[in-house]
């Protein structure tokens, strides 16, 4: 099935399809857009970045036996974008994460977060254990902060020296993780993410 398509029955938040549901944020109501495909025992997934499109994350042949719900985080793609900047942070994943959780009106869910999108699901299994039935984290870590991203350049820089002779394009990763992304605007972001993405997925 391709996505984004209209819910096949809007009525029903895990009928196939797109959905679009109306989140309280301060004195506004922010959409947040989810995606559904597959059945059989639901799956939802966080998509990492932040402000990263949701459709990398696709994953076709979980849909074979599971419902996939992918969330369209807010601030990307049809998505409501905040009034205010600093508003981005876990907290506010986290808050339209629980939002769309609650809508589908499931006891637990089972929950996957990439990169990013594995920060939000940890926040989540801490406020809200009781709603997670299993939690699947895939390419995140469980702490941040200064020492963490230094520590990740410092890495990424062995392994570019490991496979830059078979592998030219590596050196460019590590330009790109440490591009100050604030000085670019939204089309330069997504070159640069773009440019790395392949770091994330390739099987050196």
């Amino acid at each position: 099935m391709a996505l984004p398509s209209p819910a096949e029955d809007p009525g029903s938040p895990l009928s196939p399809g797109t959905h679009t549901i109306a989140v309280p944020h301060g004195t506004a109501l922010i959409d947040q857009r989810y995606h559904v495909a597959g059945s059989g025992p639901v799956c939802l997934a966080h998509s990492g970045g932040p402000g990263i499109g949701w459709e990398y994350l696709r994953m076709p042949e979980l849909e074979r036996s599971m419902t996939m719900v992918y969330i369209e985080p807010v601030g990307t793609g049809a998505s409501g974008r905040l009034a205010e900047p600093r508003d981005y942070n876990l907290a506010t994943y986290t808050q339209f994460l629980h939002a769309v959780i609650e809508h589908l009106a499931l006891p637990d869910i089972v929950l996957l977060g990439h990169s990013h999108g594995g920060f939000v699901a940890q926040r989540y299994a801490l406020d809200h254990p009781e709603r997670v039935a299993s939690l699947i984290l895939y390419d995140t870590s469980p702490v941040t902060g200064e020492s963490f991203w230094s520590a990740a350049v410092t890495d990424l820089e062995r392994f570019a020296q490991r496979h830059v002779a078979d592998h030219p394009e590596v050196a460019t990763y590590v330009a790109g993780l440490t591009t100050r992304l604030d000085r670019y605007d939204d089309e330069g972001k997504t070159a640069v993410l773009r440019t790395i993405a392949p770091a994330y997925f390739h099987d050196y």
